[in-house]
């Protein structure tokens, strides 16, 4: 008896309606999928969701007889291997919106630490795992959780397990954030999602000049979080260059009493202190800054622009030195210490920093930190 091979077009159109039936069931108003799906219609001209609903389709089942380690392995293998998305840790990455957006990063295959943060929980939700969202300074990252034991999703990292100890040590999270409960937990609402998205929209927008949409974005982070310091602080700095000095006052005090050691903050009140002609308060708001986050360039950027003003070119060459150990390819940085150095120090060869400057600009490589 010949066996009839033709593909049963029922079973597939049963298969189909079954997929397109659980991605309305988990897309539901207040999930991660919704979340998601109502930004890209906000952002995109022409929204579509096909890549997502592909992605999802296709992406692996996995239960709660898993164990969650197997449950992790799963899902980040299959966006890092089988996909070949990459983890973008550039300085700019966060500058660039697909970067950000899911459909963005499938099709670019690579994606900061929000857009791959997205993937995870868009697939532990599909299949009913508790998956959550983790806040960390500049930092977003997916956990998994049992009624046991969570583990934390390093996704710029290919999906490897960190401790909480990481992120403190790495992060620099002082003790009071952490007793304070504003870094390390557990969000599992959706909107803590969204106001993670619109907070790096906002920079993607502030970074193409865009301060009207940039604020937009930053104050729509706000409606979405009442417990996230950041959006607060990236307005002031809107504020700040838009001369509205007063606003950004009351912006930088509310995201300060939402978290007192938040250094962006302390470093746009020194940009304020400065401004208004205030160079012992600034400084003392820069340094505070830096005992929060040794690693913040613009706290080093603007504090050397004061010791250069006030003719302290040693130190003001120190911090420029610090921000080029940090980041190497800031090529006005790298002009301004040379200019210093020439001026402070006679026996001064340029010729090393030189070379490195002529290569950025001819490789196109530069990175700008701009004084203000």
């Amino acid at each position: 008896m010949e066996v009839n091979k033709k593909p049963n077009f029922l079973i597939i159109f049963l298969d189909f309606i079954l997929f397109f039936s659980s991605f309305q069931c988990f897309a539901a108003s207040g999930s991660y999928l919704s979340s998601v799906q109502d930004i890209i219609k906000e952002i995109r001209p022409q929204p579509s969701f096909d890549d997502i609903e592909s992605f999802l389709r296709a992406s692996p089942k996995v239960d709660k007889t898993h164990s969650i380690e197997e449950s992790a392995e799963k899902i980040t293998e299959y966006i890092f291997k089988k996909l070949k998305i990459k983890a973008d840790q550039s300085y700019l990455s966060r500058a660039q919106k697909d970067n950000i957006l899911p459909d963005g990063v499938l099709t670019s295959k690579k994606g900061h630490c929000v857009g791959l943060t997205i993937l995870f929980l868009l697939i532990g939700e599909k299949n009913g795992l508790d998956v959550g969202l983790v806040r960390a300074p500049d930092h977003v990252f997916p956990r998994i959780c049992n009624q046991s034991k969570c583990l934390n999703i390093e996704m710029l990292r290919g999906g490897d397990i960190k401790t909480n100890d990481y992120y403190i040590k790495n992060l620099f999270i002082s003790k009071d954030a952490l007793a304070k409960k504003l870094y390390l937990q557990t969000l599992k609402s959706p909107l803590e999602l969204k106001a993670s998205i619109y907070l790096g929209l906002g920079y993607v927008a502030n970074y193409a000049k865009q301060k009207g949409l940039a604020e937009l974005f930053y104050t729509k982070s706000i409606e979405n979080s009442t417990t996230f310091a950041e959006p607060y602080s990236n307005r002031a700095a809107i504020y700040v260059e838009t001369g509205r000095l007063d606003q950004a006052k009351q912006e930088l005090k509310k995201a300060l009493s939402i978290n007192p050691t938040h250094y962006a903050s302390l470093v746009n009140l020194g940009v304020i202190e400065n401004n208004q002609g205030h160079i012992k308060e600034a400084l003392q708001y820069y340094d505070r800054s830096l005992k929060v986050n040794p690693l913040a360039v613009k706290a080093y950027r603007r504090r050397a622009s004061i010791y250069e003003s006030t003719k302290d070119n040693k130190r003001a060459i120190l911090d420029l030195e610090r921000i080029l150990i940090i980041e190497p390819k800031f090529c006005d940085v790298i002009e301004a210490k040379v200019r210093l150095k020439r001026s402070y120090d006679k026996s001064y060869d340029a010729t090393e920093d030189s070379q490195k400057l002529s290569q950025l600009v001819s490789q196109k490589s530069c990175l700008y930190l701009p004084v203000q």
